[in-house]
């Protein structure tokens, strides 16, 4: 008989599985990175759950062979549903926190409730990287040991030597690159929209993005984020630009609603980029560098925001005389550009994410969230006036 998936061979037992939400997965590489780099062993699921494997079945297996669970805490980590069964699986094994089964490491502002609120977490608010690493590899080794120490030497008059964890170095990491610090944004970056706190819903669309920008790997992927005035079209694209700014060294943003603003903006990148035809007086030329480095470099992430129609003549300098002209069409390794459009004849040149109105369950969430109110009947009578509408919905709460 096979082994049993609830009794894991100690050989196979991995110290940390960590648990968090596709919306913070850039903190959840550098977490892992980070406990790998330590010389701990984890479950992390992209670098663990291959194609082809039964989901829930990985979900059991890592709950199953780790001595403990990483819940990566933030608003969205708290109230999302399918990641209550992994840090409640923890709770179960381990009810008075003895083993230290649930180890709760907060990246944001935000205050766990029931079962989590007794449950002291690791803070990584408010910190740089060098702090954020320090204070996390010490809270991991107190989870350990029973007691957190410090893994630099205490200043004078009494020094003592440098504590070193998780055995004798670094293991190997099984990513090839270093993550970027979780807050940190690329080096080029014009996105002029906060990062909406208060963002609910839209998870599939987010995936289907997500999915459909990052399965290309020779050539410029375009995707069209589709629908009408007021649906969140922009709002979308920012929180993918958010959510995914550890993956790009380059976020440009243009809007791209008439010629000038169009044209402007892409040129801009030039400059931003130290292109030597950046001050050129000929728009033209400007333009046609900015394309040409988009054309041979990779990690780029290009926003053309509320787009007219892929063949809608822009009045710009010729030959560029239609809008998908700015667009590269092979690079070196990966760019992505998204186009957010009320034009449904996008799809002519590319898959569309199609938005609908918010679900009365995610009209009522975002109502709360946005008005810091508890009164669910309220708020679910205010999004059946307002039709769901997110544009709406973001008036009212405000």
């Amino acid at each position: 008989m096979g082994d049993s998936l609830d009794q894991p061979q100690g050989t196979d037992r991995r110290d940390f599985f960590v648990s968090y939400t596709g919306a913070d997965l850039p903190w959840a590489r550098w977490i892992a990175w980070e406990l790998a780099a330590a010389g701990y062993t984890t479950v992390f699921q992209e670098w663990d759950f291959q194609a082809g494997a039964n989901f829930v079945l990985e979900m059991h297996r890592a709950a199953h062979q780790t001595h403990r669970t990483v819940a990566i805490l933030s608003q969205r980590y708290l109230h999302a549903l399918f990641t209550q069964p992994e840090w409640a699986a923890a709770i179960v094994r381990d009810p008075t926190a003895v083993e230290r089964r649930l180890v709760p490491v907060r990246i944001e502002d935000c205050q766990p409730g029931g079962m989590l609120q007794g449950i002291i977490y690791i803070d990584l608010v408010g910190l740089d990287e060098p702090a954020a690493r320090q204070r996390l590899r010490e809270g991991m080794a107190g989870t350990l040991h029973g007691r957190s120490t410090p893994t630099t030497a205490p200043a004078w008059p009494s020094p003592t030597p440098t504590v070193t964890l998780g055995g004798a170095g670094p293991a190997a990491t099984p990513a090839a690159l270093r993550p970027r610090f979780a807050t940190a944004l690329p080096p080029i970056w014009n996105v002029p929209y906060r990062r909406n706190p208060t963002f609910t819903g839209r998870e599939a669309e987010l995936v289907a993005l997500a999915r459909q920008l990052g399965q290309v790997r020779t050539a410029a992927v375009t995707q069209a984020i589709q629908g009408g005035g007021g649906i969140g079209k922009t709002t979308l694209a920012a929180e993918y630009a958010w959510r995914h700014r550890s993956d790009f060294e380059v976020v440009w943003w243009v809007r791209a609603e008439d010629p000038a603003s169009l044209v402007g903006d892409y040129a801009e990148v030039a400059a931003a980029l130290a292109l030597p035809e950046a001050g050129m007086p000929e728009q033209q030329a400007v333009v046609w560098s900015a394309r040409r480095w988009l054309e041979t470099h990779d990690r780029w992430l290009l926003v053309l925001d509320n787009a007219e129609g892929p063949q809608a003549t822009t009045g710009l300098l010729p030959p560029l005389t239609h809008l998908v002209d700015l667009i590269p069409q092979a690079i070196a390794d990966h760019g992505q550009v998204l186009v957010t459009t009320r034009d449904a004849s996008w799809e002519q040149q590319t898959a569309l994410v199609d938005l609908h109105l918010l679900t009365p369950e995610e009209a009522k969430r975002f109502l709360l969230a946005r008005a810091g109110s508890n009164d669910q009947l309220a708020a679910a009578r205010v999004a059946e006036a307002l039709g769901f509408l997110p544009l709406a919905l973001e008036q009212a709460g405000a």
